[in-house]
């Protein structure tokens, strides 16, 4: 009959509170009565649910989370997942906590694709400072290890801007008329590279390219595709990339964003990335939008995409527990007394939807596996789509 969540945190621009000692952007409930007033911050969700409860939901008949006595800190994000909201929850549950005696486990069930997957971005190097002795930070491996959304190539063309492979972006939420993709490509060191784009028929045959482009002084590049002579018989839109050699690792960063509309809704062809560099240069590269992965057609001149480095960015730090996913489980029964299996798991096995490593730095990831399919535990009362599902 007792709530054992003590806080709930929304980072918010509108104003600050003190804990601890630390000044943090965002909104606290602290008192049962305000907390008891609180609804959702998304109706349409039961994400946060779901892994709270499995986290530290109270014991019930037969389930329950892995820590059922522990106090419970909600951080409720809405559609504000920054690097700054998400970092200033983390810093909140860390002093309530210190504030309180206690320790405490911060669980990041989200995931970024974004980024040199080294351990250097700035949210990496906050959560390693923000992190340890009582402070532990666990995150999820990420949900894209069937998805081809990486690709890694060497050139190995004699020149200083040798052509190597083209990287095909597939757009799973393109039909036909909007085409919208986004990519980061990262060398191993300052070793600057150009691209090209290209239009591309479903059989892969390169139709037409961009001119190389290059960073201006501002450090981006927008080609227009509309004004393009033959480009535009295809697409009308643009491309931006932004260049540079990031500070914190001395690599080479070219991020990549298209947004196109096709002129003919019938075409059912691709926009690629045509790469230049001098021989030897090698490069990674992980598309970053949920809806696009690197389109693998097996043939020669094209740059397969896969999931050998699809573990999310967030995880490849120093002070950050990586978990991916295994089946305990391959059906279960509803409330409803019906049951539902899924081939696609083997009781046992990694999901194949897991993500994995190795990062950057060579580091296999993930640390840990847990059950991460068909788990029991509990959803938003407010979500009536997961309710109606389940």
């Amino acid at each position: 009959g007792k709530s054992r969540v003590v806080r709930v945190f929304k980072p918010s621009s509108y104003g600050t509170i003190n804990i601890g000692g630390q000044t943090i952007q965002g909104v606290e409930y602290s008192t049962p009565e305000a907390i008891a007033k609180l609804s959702t911050d998304y109706n349409s969700e039961s994400h946060g649910t779901h892994t709270s409860a499995i986290a530290a939901g109270t014991k019930v008949g037969n389930y329950g989370g892995m820590a059922p006595n522990a106090d419970i800190v909600l951080c409720g994000m809405g559609d504000d997942l920054s690097d700054a909201s998400i970092l200033n929850a983390v810093r909140y549950v860390f002093a309530y906590a210190e504030s309180e005696g206690k320790p405490a486990v911060v669980n990041l069930s989200l995931g970024d694709r974004a980024g040199a997957h080294d351990g250097t971005s700035d949210f990496c190097q906050a959560i390693d400072r923000l992190t340890g002795d009582g402070k532990v930070c666990v995150a999820a491996a990420g949900n894209e290890g069937d998805l081809n959304i990486h690709f890694s190539t060497t050139v190995a063309n004699e020149g200083t801007s040798a052509e190597q492979g083209t990287v095909v972006l597939s757009d799973s939420e393109y039909d036909g008329t909007y085409y919208e993709a986004a990519i980061d490509i990262w060398g191993v060191d300052n070793t600057a590279y150009t691209l090209q784009y290209v239009v591309m028929d479903a059989d892969g045959t390169i139709l037409t390219r961009s001119p190389k482009q290059t960073a201006s002084a501002s450090g981006s590049a927008t080609f227009n595709m509309t004004s393009h002579s033959t480009f535009s018989t295809y697409y009308k839109g643009s491309a931006t990339a932004y260049f540079g050699v990031d500070a914190k690792n001395n690599k080479y960063n070219v991020y990549v964003e298209v947004n196109a509309e096709s002129v003919d809704a019938n075409f059912g062809g691709y926009v690629g990335l045509l790469l230049y560099g001098p021989k030897g240069v090698v490069l990674n590269g992980w598309v970053v939008d949920e809806f696009t992965d690197i389109l693998a057609m097996g043939k020669d001149g094209l740059i397969d995409g896969d999931s050998e480095k699809s573990i999310s960015a967030m995880v490849t730090g120093e002070n950050v527990i990586s978990v991916g996913a295994f089946a305990s489980k391959k059906s279960y029964k509803s409330i409803s007394g019906q049951t539902w299996s899924y081939g696609i798991l083997t009781e046992g096995n990694l999901t194949s939807f897991s993500s994995y490593g190795p990062d950057a730095n060579g580091i296999a990831r993930p640390d840990v596996v847990g059950a991460g399919a068909l788990v029991i535990s509990a959803v938003n009362g407010y979500d009536n789509n997961t309710i109606n599902e389940t």
